[in-house]
């Protein structure tokens, strides 16, 4: 069957017109945005993006999910007294799994400066809890609990 030009630009224009509304309505969806504090301190902070399409819901870590832009603020070094609170970055993205779980490490947002995180979402992509580490060319934070929540 030949295709008359005029033809393939109907073809292509009506294509278009039904593509434009879903790409719209794609780059309006909110990105989900995760905030909450250290377990047991208020004064530590730990915020996320987390990619995911279909979060929150039954099928959120099903479409190779990811938190980009893991960052805590306000943790303390024990056993470095002379450092202050700190607050960096994860500079990689984290990898979740079809459970909910995550792990990674990498480099952090200061030169020798090295971030290990953990954890899992829960209620369906609307809560998450883990913990965090962070290594400051060789003064190292506790291990650090935390929780957070989908922010609306």
């Amino acid at each position: 069957m030949r295709w008359s030009r005029r033809r393939l630009v109907l073809g292509v224009v009506a294509l278009a017109g039904l593509l434009v509304p879903v790409t719209i309505s794609l780059a309006a969806r909110p990105i989900p945005n995760y905030a909450g504090y250290a377990v047991g301190s208020k004064s530590v902070l730990v915020g996320f993006t987390f990619h995911a399409p279909g979060c929150p819901g039954p099928n959120c870590f099903e479409h190779h999910p990811h938190i980009i832009g893991f960052g805590p603020v306000g943790y303390s070094y024990p056993s470095c007294p002379e450092l202050l609170d700190g607050g960096t970055e994860l500079q990689k993205p984290i990898a979740v799994g079809r459970n909910g779980s995550f792990e990674a490490s990498g480099r952090g947002e200061y030169a020798g400066e090295t971030v290990e995180v953990g954890g899992r979402f829960l209620d369906e992509g609307r809560r998450a809890r883990g913990w965090f580490i962070v290594d400051n060319g060789g003064c190292p934070t506790a291990r650090t609990r935390w929780t957070a929540k989908l922010e609306r």
